[in-house]
């Protein structure tokens, strides 16, 4: 019985050995190089974003005290600095026959009475200039006319020395007569901010809408808190 010989397995020459282990040593290179290159060309991690700060506001200046006064308001009441005591106001100046500035800036009080209605520590005063001519009862029509919230909208008279005492020493601002003009009184268009203590905190231009942005944030900080003088 004869036997096959037994085949032998070719062997893989050093040469090609070398080459396959070359060939698998390169894709690991670039295999490593591309990774590497995807890395470096990634973009960078966002910054951690720091916390939001709260705004800082500056705090109100002190521009003086509304000195005592005892007046009558369009309901026949009697108002006096201690009626409003511990309320943040703000006060405007006006008389019922301006055909000026003073529709305007009633109007104007009267959006901040709107806008500040949550704020019920917010009170408003508007003083009248012209008391020789405006009686109580003319300054219940004019708050029927401009539909003023009475409940918080107080509008006063007293004795003409009284009230340009109080509106040229008290508040600082400016008031004159102007016999023959069409205009017989020359008065102040600025709203004042006054807090629970009688302080002056800012006068602001009633003809100026950044202005009032301001008056109505001041209004409601000072009812804060930790800002009550």
């Amino acid at each position: 019985m004869s036997h096959e010989p037994v085949r032998k397995r070719p062997r893989l020459s050093p040469i090609v050995l070398l080459g396959m282990v070359a060939t698998a040593v390169g894709l690991l290179l670039l295999m490593m190089l591309y990774v590497l290159s995807k890395r470096m060309n990634a973009p960078p991690p966002p910054a951690p974003q720091a916390a939001p700060q709260a705004a800082f506001a500056p705090p109100l200046p002190a521009l003086g005290t509304v000195p005592p006064f005892s007046l009558t308001a369009q309901d026949g009441s009697t108002v006096t600095n201690e009626t409003l005591a511990g309320k943040v106001w703000i006060a405007n100046f006006f008389f019922t026959e301006c055909a000026g500035i003073c529709p305007a800036m009633t109007g104007r009080m009267r959006g901040l009475t709107e806008k500040l209605a949550g704020e019920k520590g917010v009170a408003f005063v508007s003083f009248d200039v012209d008391p020789d001519r405006d009686t109580v009862e003319d300054l219940a029509a004019y708050a029927v006319k401009h539909d003023a919230d009475t409940s918080r909208w107080r509008f006063l008279r007293g004795e003409k020395a009284v009230v340009r005492e109080l509106v040229t020493k008290g508040f600082k601002l400016g008031l004159e007569d102007q016999p023959g003009e069409k205009e017989p009184i020359l008065h102040s268009s600025r709203l004042v901010l006054v807090d629970q203590k009688g302080g002056i905190r800012g006068t602001y231009e009633s003809e100026d809408e950044a202005a009032l942005a301001k008056l109505e944030a001041d209004a409601r900080a000072l009812t804060s808190p930790a800002s009550a003088p």
